[in-house]
């Protein structure tokens, strides 16, 4: 994992990061995922609360961050 993560959710063991951080675990693999897949992933692991956009944007930033 990188240090910027924890900034990234607002709870870093939420249902949302824990689901990401379960498939990926280190920075290497955050920029290896595809973008829309990962914001997949969180669209799944939110019950559809994070919406596609959001996701989208979610899934950038943590790319961005790693």
């Amino acid at each position: 994992m990188f240090p910027e993560y924890e900034q990234l959710f607002t709870d870093t063991f939420g249902k949302s990061s824990t689901e990401v951080l379960i498939n990926y675990i280190l920075f290497e693999e955050f920029l290896e995922v595809d973008t829309s897949k990962l914001a997949n992933r969180l669209q799944e692991a939110s019950n559809g609360r994070f919406g596609d956009y959001r996701a989208l944007q979610k899934a950038k930033q943590i790319k961005e961050s790693a």
